[in-house]
């Protein structure tokens, strides 16, 4: 059996007498550099970080650098002259001894429905792709499902990665997540779920489990393109609006991994029901009168998304319905422009709470 990251990076940190945080911040400083290679003095100013760090020793960057290379997880590209001196020898991470696994969970109307993996070298080449669909279930019996499919998913890509090493896996998920845990998801019913334990123990990996917006916004975090460090990342998925937000640079989750959460904003008071309306059934699709799946009326989430606009219009297809005529021949607004526009009016909503009482630089 291959030694995982953790055994490995114990080693390092016990030859070299030094906290493991630091070689971990070594290694990120290259990841993030990436695909670009990154010369040692940069790694140890931390130049390709978007936001402040703590520069290194070029002392300890090297001892480390040294560690990283005998284990391949980072490799010399060739040597180019770009300063007085000697040509720089710059660091890339590995192409051929280490793999990383990611699993993204599809939901549709309330449940998870599938799975789609991909194994992806250290330098973000996708190398094998797989999607796999989960039998129906609500609740822990979903979680026993999501679990046995994901892990089979993982160990069918790791039989196809041609002898890799892998550093871990990654879970993306529609759900509040705080600490690796599934606070909720009211997509699939679940509460209080820890998806990394068991799949840890089964596939002997790290397992990281994460918010699939505040994932995009941990990726929005470490790059240069935009100068802000306080910004909020709104995803607008297929049945739910999520939201990142970044504060001084480093993603903030709130007490319990909900913070930022504008789908479950109220953008239309109208909506509340006079009684309880029945769900819709399963070939039927939620439309703007339905309750969000929190079990609420009139919010973001049940407003805002395809899914909705979608089953409001009784189309399959959103970029279809994006073509249907806004205005009849006399001149009056279509349906489908109504609903566009009540969509558009939630989303806007919930960006204007965002935009009032967080004051981000930028959305």
């Amino acid at each position: 059996m291959h030694p995982t990251f953790e055994d490995l990076l114990g080693k390092i940190t016990q030859r070299l007498s030094i906290r493991p945080e630091i070689v971990g911040d070594v290694l990120s400083r290259v990841m993030v550099a990436a695909p670009e290679s990154v010369p040692r003095v940069d790694i140890a100013e931390g130049t390709m970080l978007a936001r402040w760090s703590p520069p290194l020793s070029q002392a300890t960057v090297s001892k480390i650098t040294k560690e990283l290379l005998e284990v391949n997880l980072i490799t010399e590209e060739p040597a180019r002259a770009e300063r007085p001196g000697r040509p720089i020898v710059p660091l890339g991470l590995d192409r051929d001894h280490w793999g990383v696994l990611g699993i993204h969970v599809l939901h549709r109307r309330r449940r998870p429905v599938g799975l789609t993996g991909v194994l992806v070298n250290l330098r973000g080449d996708v190398l094998q792709t797989e999607s796999v669909q989960l039998a129906p279930g609500h609740g822990q019996e979903s979680v026993t499902g999501l679990v046995g499919k994901a892990a089979e998913l993982a160990e069918d890509l790791i039989a196809k990665s041609g002898g890799r090493e892998i550093l871990g896996l990654g879970i993306e998920i529609g759900g509040h997540v705080h600490n690796g845990k599934v606070i909720e998801s009211t997509n699939a019913g679940w509460s209080q779920v820890d998806f990394s334990v068991p799949l840890s123990e089964r596939l002997k990996l790290p397992v990281v489990v994460e918010n699939d917006a505040s994932a995009l916004a941990v990726w929005e975090t470490y790059r240069h393109r935009y100068p802000e460090r306080d910004m909020a990342l709104v995803a607008v998925f297929d049945e739910g609006i999520g939201c990142g937000l970044i504060i001084d640079g480093r993603v903030y989750r709130g007490g319990h991994g909900m913070a930022a959460e504008i789908g479950h904003l109220t953008a239309d008071c109208t909506l509340a029901p006079q009684r309880q309306r029945a769900p819709p059934g399963p070939s039927q699709r939620s439309r703007f009168k339905d309750p969000c799946p929190c079990g609420q009326y009139g919010h973001v989430d049940a407003l805002a998304t395809p899914a909705r606009i979608l089953g409001e219009l009784g189309r399959s297809d959103l970029q279809e319905a994006a073509n249907l005529p806004s205005h009849s021949r006399e001149g009056k607004q279509t349906v489908a422009a109504q609903t566009f526009e009540t969509a558009g009016t939630a989303l806007g909503r919930g960006l204007t709470a965002l935009l009032n009482i967080i004051n981000p630089a930028r959305i």
